[in-house]
């Protein structure tokens, strides 16, 4: 076939091309065929573990620190004590998102403490140092203070499953690739297919060639599809090897997969 002369084959035409395609030993053996992982795929499913483990230790770490805060929230209601308090700073931080804070000293159980809290800009702004202040200290740590309406709040009950549920979500995709590469693998049935032609396409991750191909399935009809080359892509009438799901050939794969492979013994 030359190109230059003729322009591009109609893809019955194409498709009827001798073609010089082998078919690899390990897509021979009888379906369901024997798969394994490869090296990216063992990583792939390492990831898995590493954010399914994640999960439930960080689940586990999170009910702790909220089931402790929850605790100390209820004994700090239940045991404190008000003293009176003296303000001796007020001061501000920098950017945008200021926090305005007081500098207060009181004296609890004979003995004298500082504290330090948060306040909005307008009860800032009518203090001044010597002001007077109401407080609520711990009485079990009578060093711990704040003040009455600005109890410490702690970790909510509520975010304990964010992060297992964000490291969840984030190992489905892997899982979903692993699950699919290895059922196509499994039962899908290999055919060749002849590149038609490939473009540059440009990503959030870089530049890559666009590699179309089309194939023939069993019943004589003909499918297309594409993948991703980072470099050097084939040329145009190029010969690959396809495995696609013979009850649904949209769901096709160029081979070797990236995850999984097949056993050539």
């Amino acid at each position: 076939m030359n190109g230059r002369n003729r322009g591009p084959l109609p893809t019955a035409e194409r498709l009827a091309q001798p073609q010089r395609w082998q078919l690899p030993p390990e897509l021979a053996r009888a379906r369901p065929r024997p798969v394994r992982l490869n090296a990216a795929g063992k990583l792939a499913a390492a990831g898995v573990v590493a954010l399914l483990t994640g999960a439930l230790a960080g689940g586990v770490w999170l009910y702790i620190l909220a089931s402790r805060d929850h605790v100390r929230r209820a004994l700090l209601q239940d045991q404190g004590s008000f003293a009176q308090a003296e303000v001796v700073e007020l001061s501000r931080t920098r950017g945008d998102q200021a926090r305005y804070l007081v500098h207060y000293r009181y004296t609890a159980q004979g003995q004298a403490y500082r504290g330090r809290a948060g306040v909005r800009r307008r009860e800032w702004q009518k203090l001044h140092v010597g002001s007077p202040l109401q407080v609520h200290y711990w009485t079990a740590r009578p060093e711990t203070s704040w003040l009455p309406g600005r109890e410490p709040k702690g970790l909510p009950l509520w975010v304990v499953p964010l992060l297992p549920a964000c490291l969840g979500l984030a190992a489905w995709p892997i899982i979903w690739s692993l699950r699919a590469q290895w059922r196509l693998l499994t039962e899908g049935r290999p055919a060749p297919a002849r590149v038609t032609h490939s473009r540059r396409v440009s990503s959030q991750y870089g530049t890559s060639h666009r590699v179309h191909y089309e194939f023939r399935i069993l019943s004589g009809a003909v499918c297309t599809g594409y993948y991703d080359a980072p470099n050097d892509p084939p040329p145009s009438g190029a010969v690959l090897t396809v495995v696609y799901d013979p009850d649904d050939p949209r769901r096709r794969h160029r081979y070797p997969f990236t995850l999984v492979r097949g056993h050539t013994t």
